[in-house]
């Protein structure tokens, strides 16, 4: 199966590299309206043919698959179009610019009987296999709450998305398929210092059922690149930083129920300290080559995963509740408000 790249921006070269450890280059080919970035795509990956429109790999019925990665208020359209051709897509985050158009966006896959996937690349990686095998196991107890900073100096402050949709957007489709669901309610602040009414910077706070609280740290002018994880449970607690390669230190710490006073005189609780245990997560496939690996062989095969509409649908409807908590300085704003049904 042939596949084509709309779009040869930022993220798309990421896209092309990962492609071409798994294609031969003469099955890529990249859609791209600049000259400039056209001739940089064919320097780059020699074998892979660059052109100016879509028309060309729409119209081959050799493509199978089309990676969309033009900018965010496109994606409906783009998607759509190579749908309708009979191609499969993977779309890139984020999957739409709102959950209605994310829902119309599957009818069109179910109505033409292809495969959309999102561009969620953080759920390939060793860390979410991690996460998952804990929260799994039960080794934490019960949640309680979670603390994630994402945020570092660029190397894009975006124009077509502030940055709720660039990378709160992470921490969102992260825990929404941890815990099998969207928040009940979220709130929300943020600023647009960059560029007016784009919002660089944002604190939000996401409750779950069960009154698991998450606090999220988002900017894209931070001194330094930030990527960390706290999770909180009754029994333990772990905690990340760094890549996805570096380790997960577990601490099996807290406090426990406790009749009368502890020796450090906390009436009804029993401070513990067990230890901490260091996990490596060692080496791996890189996510995104792992990513597009999973879409190219649900395209191949035809196969809708049945999980992936409800996800991308209430991922949407998640951040459409974070942006209209901002606007409305912090007020709480319940998600299932937004369309999305329990």
């Amino acid at each position: 199966m042939k596949v084509a790249v709309f779009g040869f921006g930022y993220w798309a070269v990421n896209v092309v590299r990962a492609l071409c450890r798994l294609l031969p280059p003469g099955d890529i080919r990249v859609a791209e309206p600049v000259l400039e970035r056209r001739e940089a795509a064919e320097r780059a990956f020699p074998g892979v043919r660059a052109e100016a429109g879509l028309e060309p790999a729409l119209g081959d019925p050799a493509v199978g698959a089309v990676f969309v990665c033009v900018p965010s208020g496109m994606h409906f359209e783009t998607a759509s179009r190579a749908l309708e051709a009979g191609k499969s897509v993977f779309v890139e985050k984020p999957f739409t610019v709102n959950a209605r158009e994310a829902a119309l966006l599957f009818e069109c896959a179910r109505a033409n009987s292809r495969v959309a996937y999102p561009g969620h690349v953080f759920l390939h990686t060793r860390l979410f296999d991690h996460l998952r095998e804990v929260l799994q196991s039960g080794e934490l107890g019960a949640l309680r709450y979670a603390v994630s900073l994402r945020a570092s100096l660029g190397p894009r402050a975006r124009e077509d998305v502030n940055v709720v949709w660039d990378y709160l957007i992470h921490d969102v489709y992260i825990f929404n398929r941890l815990l099998g669901g969207p928040p009940l309610n979220v709130s929300a602040r943020g600023r647009a210092y960059l560029r007016e009414g784009v919002e660089d910077v944002s604190f939000a706070l996401l409750e779950y059922p069960g009154g698991f609280l998450i606090n999220c740290y988002t900017s894209w002018h931070a001194p330094e690149k930030i990527r960390s994880l706290l999770l909180v449970g009754s029994q333990a607690m772990l905690q990340h930083a760094g890549t996805d390669g570096d380790p997960v230190r577990h601490f099996r710490a807290g406090f426990a129920p406790h009749a009368g006073r502890d020796p450090h005189g906390n009436a009804g609780l029993r401070l513990f300290d067990e230890g901490v245990r260091t996990v490596p997560l060692g080496p791996g496939e890189e996510p995104l080559q792992r990513e597009i690996s999973a879409f190219l062989k649900l395209a191949s095969e035809n196969m809708q995963p049945a999980w992936v509409e409800r996800h991308v649908v209430e991922v949407a409807a998640t951040l459409e509740a974070i942006d209209r908590s901002i606007a409305q300085n912090g007020a709480r704003v319940e998600v299932a408000a937004q369309g999305v049904s329990r």
